[in-house]
């Protein structure tokens, strides 16, 4: 009896220290994930088959869920959910798994089906493989401003081609500082930071990569000068935090991953270049590891889907600034 206690204060110990939910799904599977996992995140992690195309960005629908239980305790849509759950008339009761990042404990059922065999061949994130690690992390999420007009007008091969010379700058940049590229869909390269080093230096990497992108993407637009209206512009977002890091394997396949809420907020910081018409967007919790007291950088404080308090963010708007923090911290 006295082990069943220990046990029970043992759980319930960890629960409180890192603000862990329940997530029940069919069946009665109970499923323990740090607060701020997406409930898609939590399938993935454990491997449950749960259906996503559009690679968790909110895009499709296909990851759809029916709150069963609890739903009242969840925050409302954010502005992507809420428009993908408008296009498909969706009732109160559905969520899409990818933006929802329950606080409290929820039951829900996935209402896509993954299909016969998607027990064997889903998407898991293999703890055995890497550790399942928990680190602090430097997320950076980069995505290409007025895609759709790069596009218009010409031949399928040659939009490719401008993509490709894109795609690869970007993901090279993050190469060349130490990083990794996780997802890239469509013109949005989400990257991590961090997972052999120390936070300090996770975060030097990622502000020198984003400015190794936004020099980059302006030689690059030199070059294709002929082909190119206006030069290339990217957003950029970057964010520290806690994440779980390790391998996602598909088949014979396998590719680092992380999860948690570090990148979605430096996705979420992305969008907000476009508000404040800059390049890069970085929350000061990241600047600060880098360059602690920021002297003469702008600073705003944003609001976030699904974040109670606003962010304080770092702005930049001229390269020049970034070189100049960099350069005085010897990170160049």
């Amino acid at each position: 009896m006295i082990v069943v206690f220990g046990l029970r204060g043992a759980r319930n110990w960890h629960a409180k220290r890192f603000r862990a939910v329940r997530i029940t799904y069919p069946g009665h599977r109970v499923v323990t994930v740090p607060s701020g996992f997406s409930v898609l995140e939590a399938s993935r992690w454990t491997g449950i088959p749960h259906a996503s195309v559009c690679g968790g960005r909110g895009r499709c629908s296909t990851c759809k869920v029916r709150i069963v239980e609890s739903a009242r305790r969840l925050a409302a849509p954010n502005p992507v959910e809420r428009v993908t759950l408008k296009r498909i008339g969706a009732p109160p009761s559905v969520r899409l798994a990818c933006q929802l990042r329950p606080t409290a404990d929820i039951a829900v059922e996935p209402l896509v089906s993954t299909g016969r065999g998607a027990v064997s061949s889903a998407l898991r994130f293999d703890a055995a493989v890497a550790g399942g690690r928990e680190l602090q992390i430097a997320a950076m999420f980069v995505d290409l401003r007025e895609s759709t007009r790069l596009a218009t007008g010409r031949l399928p091969f040659d939009a490719l081609f401008i993509f490709d010379r894109y795609i690869q700058a970007v993901t090279q940049a993050i190469r060349r500082n130490g990083g990794h590229a996780t997802s890239i869909a469509g013109d949005g390269v989400m990257s991590v930071f961090g997972v052999d080093e120390a936070i300090a230096s996770a975060a030097h990497n990622a502000f020198r990569a984003a400015l190794e992108i936004w020099n980059g993407l302006e030689i690059l637009s030199a070059e294709l000068a002929d082909e190119l209206r206006a030069p290339l512009r990217v957003g950029i977002g970057v964010h520290v935090g806690l994440a779980v890091v390790g391998l996602v394997r598909t088949g014979e396949s396998q590719s680092l991953q992380f999860l948690g809420d570090t990148g979605n907020v430096a996705a979420k910081l992305e969008a907000q270049s476009k508000e404040l018409n800059c390049t890069l967007v970085a929350s000061v919790a990241a600047l600060d590891l880098v360059a602690p007291g920021r002297t003469q950088v702008r600073t705003n404080s944003v609001a976030i889907a699904g974040k109670a308090d606003p962010i304080k963010v770092a702005v930049f708007r001229d390269k020049r600034e970034l070189e100049r923090i960099l350069s005085s911290t010897g990170a160049l």
